[in-house]
């Protein structure tokens, strides 16, 4: 769904319309070069891969005979590092300035000692909190399953006091449940 979803709202207004036959190289890497205006290079090659599909499976059902034009278009080159990585003085103040507020100190832990994405902590559910197996399971915000961390011993009494009067498929965040003020 989410390759459909791209291709009607990026790839079929440039290319939809036009004979397969008549698309070049040239068209797709102008295409290329205008989404890398507006899209981190992992997102340009998710739609350039996309054109190239649509081009493979074409020609693998013989329904045109061609070359791809896309076959050449190379992908961009991806920098995945981290730019930098906080200090242990950074996250001590950060814990210091959250330590009156439970529910920002939570946020602030479980980010630290697992390593999840900001979405992914907001939005834990008690079902996804198991303190007797010591794992937690988040829901991966770039299209990949699930996936389980263990919950250290700093992190354990926390998550235990937190979720203890929780019902199971209630978020541990949500701003308007009042018991998590």
């Amino acid at each position: 769904q989410d390759s459909i979803n791209k291709y009607n709202d990026k790839i079929a207004p440039v290319f939809g319309k036009q004979n397969v036959l008549s698309i070049k190289f040239e068209d797709i890497e102008q295409f290329q070069s205008d989404l890398i205006e507006g899209y981190a290079p992992a997102s340009v090659n998710y739609f350039l891969a996309i054109v190239k599909s649509i081009f493979n499976h074409a020609i693998d059902r013989d329904v045109v005979i061609m070359v791809s034009p896309a076959k050449k278009i190379k992908q961009l080159k991806l920098d995945n590092k981290r730019e930098r990585v906080l200090s242990a003085r950074e996250v001590i103040i950060i814990l210091q300035s959250v330590e009156r507020n439970p529910k920002a100190y939570l946020f602030i832990m479980i980010s630290l000692l697992t390593g999840a994405r900001p979405d992914a902590v907001i939005s834990l559910r008690k079902l996804d909190v198991n303190t007797r197996k010591k794992e937690i399971t988040f829901k991966a915000m770039k299209r990949r399953p699930k996936y389980t961390n263990p919950i250290g011993k700093r992190l354990l009494p926390l998550l235990r006091e937190w979720v203890k009067d929780l019902e199971q498929d209630e978020y541990l965040f949500y701003r308007e449940n009042p018991k998590l003020d």
